[in-house]
């Protein structure tokens, strides 16, 4: 049935989480807060039911649930089909024999890289609580209280589950104008970027693909430090360091295999702060960084 019902939605798309994964198919996976090693496959992991759904305390006449169900993950299943050409196409571009001189993206790939990041920081369960889209505590008023009337006799939905839904519409979303995708791609367009290439692939990801805070290392008044690893032999690298003026839109290919668990490092401290998950595409790759104190 093509329009059945998607109970499992993932926060970390499919698409990506295979780029990690090894000849099998399996992810290798380290739980920061219980301490537990295990694989998994891309459709068993990264997921939650029903997450962006707008339960209704009273299903409508159809018997439905959910308001609108699964509009949302429906909608973000029409940007994958984009982010996966488009980090493929990097995967073509971005090989040891790319000159160090060399444009990667051009000024609309530039804008597909910049709503990337953003859906992904949007989407994931951490981000939604910290916006608190599952609010349903909103002030009542006259107006408000006769729309809910009228909701609920024609048998929609309350006027609080309208505006929930809403609102997560317009937060994780590009379909309003305005919206939060827009709002976080206009942030991320005034920091320079670079894509970081490692032969030997050892770039590892985790449950919250994008790494976001400042570096003092950074001179410019706007401090903030973006990291997103694309695949285990390229991460891309956003902020205002002085360097970039001369590699923005470039890629720097590392060897030492040093630089590269610094970039770990950087990328797994808020992770541990958080408990959650770190993926690696083998448990050789993966163990090593926790035996040293992850």
């Amino acid at each position: 049935m093509t329009n059945q019902f998607k109970k499992k939605q993932h926060y970390i798309p499919r698409f990506y989480l295979k780029r990690f994964t090894d000849k099998d198919g399996f992810l290798h996976i380290f739980d920061t807060e219980k301490h537990y090693y295990f694989r998994a496959t891309p459709d068993s992991f990264g997921y939650e039911n029903n997450l962006y759904e707008t339960k209704m305390a009273i299903p409508n006449k159809l018997g439905e649930k959910f308001l609108l169900r699964n509009d949302i993950e429906n909608t973000f299943a029409r940007y994958e089909g984009e982010f996966d050409a488009f980090l493929k196409k990097l995967d073509r571009i971005c090989t040891p024999k790319q000159s160090k001189n060399a444009l990667i993206l051009h000024t609309d790939e530039k804008e597909i890289l910049y709503r990337l990041i953003a859906n992904f920081l949007l989407r994931n369960p951490v981000t939604m609580d910290e916006l608190d889209l599952n609010n349903t505590g909103f002030m009542n008023t006259d107006e408000k209280e006769r729309l809910d009337k009228l909701l609920c006799m024609l048998s929609l939905c309350s006027i609080d589950e309208l505006i929930m839904f809403t609102n997560k519409k317009f937060a994780l979303t590009e379909e309003i104008d305005g919206n939060g995708i827009k709002q976080i791609s206009d942030n991320i367009r005034k920091l320079g970027f670079v894509f970081v290439y490692s032969p030997e692939g050892h770039f590892i990801t985790s449950s919250f693909p994008i790494t976001i805070g400042e570096d003092n290392a950074i001179l410019s008044e706007d401090k903030t430090s973006i990291h997103c690893a694309l695949s285990p032999k390229l991460s891309v690298l956003f902020g205002n360091y002085s360097a970039f003026e001369h590699m923005h839109n470039r890629m720097i290919r590392i060897e030492n295999n040093n630089i590269v668990r610094k970039v770990n490092d950087q990328a797994a401290k808020p992770i541990l702060n958080h408990g959650r998950t770190l993926i690696a595409s083998s448990k050789e790759n993966l163990m090593k960084y926790i035996k040293n104190g992850w």
